[in-house]
């Protein structure tokens, strides 16, 4: 999707660096750290700020998992649609480590 934006943007006339797209997924999914030495690297190669872009994207992708992935796996498990949320787990899985 964050190509397609890329391109979308050429055909507009609006300049993106190349890499840009890679982004988007480097900063949602595999975190700040990924986004940050990513964009670092780019940064040397003509990338205006990529790395605070990437922290950026990281971010954005960190308040979507809080305020709309939680809330959704919460919903789904009270429906049943979780395939092991209706086995009995044992106290220290529930608890954790510390108790």
């Amino acid at each position: 999707v964050s190509g397609l934006l890329v391109i979308i943007f050429g055909i507009l006339g609006l300049k993106l660096f190349p890499t840009f797209g890679f982004l988007v997924p480097l900063g949602f999914e595999e975190g700040p750290g990924q986004a940050l030495s990513v964009g670092k690297v780019w940064e040397g190669f003509g990338f205006a700020q990529a790395a605070t872009l990437g922290l950026t994207f990281a971010a954005i992708g960190y308040f979507f998992a809080f305020f709309v992935g939680v809330p959704l796996v919460n919903w789904g498990i009270r429906k049943g649609l979780a395939a092991h949320g209706n086995q009995d787990l044992s106290r220290d899985v529930l608890t954790g480590i510390i108790s």
